[in-house]
């Protein structure tokens, strides 16, 4: 029996002169430039959360915690899920956290305001910095060194989570083996 090919594609003729192409460039050059951007924005968010938060600002809007002004303000004003304000929020603190153990480990003197406003010049994801947090398990040293590698390049998302996932799976597995050997009648 002969084996069949798949149907050959066919060509199309890019015409870069036409609106079409023009407009479909521009689309992509501002998808392009708004995920380039992002990684500086959502730290913009943390900033912002932060400053509510430590400064108690919620109290001006009628509110007694802080959670209760994520909750509204992600519901009524943003129109969005408040885990993204948390993560957002989380992701922001970790990274400080990394920029200062950084800075003392270099010997340098910083106030806060630098640490936020050097911590701006990191590009990392708070996906990236959440998983680096689930994998290390409260290691700092593990985490800053997960954090150097995305930082480097050497380490992508993709990389954490296929980490992520392994330790998971290690977990569940042996989880599994201890109730196993819990419930053995020998």
């Amino acid at each position: 029996m002969a084996a069949t090919k798949a149907p050959a594609q066919k060509a199309f003729k890019i015409r870069k002169s036409s609106p079409e192409f023009k407009k479909l460039k521009h689309y992509e050059n501002v998808i392009l430039s708004t995920l380039e951007q992002e990684s500086k924005l959502w730290f913009k968010v943390f900033n912002a959360m932060n400053t509510v938060q430590q400064e108690k600002l919620y109290i001006a809007r009628g509110f007694s915690s802080f959670t209760q002004w994520v909750k509204y303000f992600a519901r009524t004003e943003l129109e969005v899920q408040e885990s993204l304000l948390w993560k957002r929020l989380k992701a922001g603190k970790l990274l400080l956290e990394y920029v200062e153990r950084k800075a003392a480990k270099g010997g340098e003197d910083h106030e806060e305001r630098d640490i936020v406003l050097d911590a701006e010049k990191y590009a990392i994801s708070p996906n990236c910095l959440d998983l680096a947090a689930k994998i290390s398990e409260g290691d700092a040293q593990k985490f800053d060194h997960l954090v150097d590698g995305v930082e480097a390049g050497t380490l992508k998302n993709k990389d954490l989570e296929a980490a992520w996932k392994t330790k998971k799976q290690e977990k569940k597995e042996s989880a599994d083996t201890e109730q196993k050997v819990d419930t053995d009648p020998s």
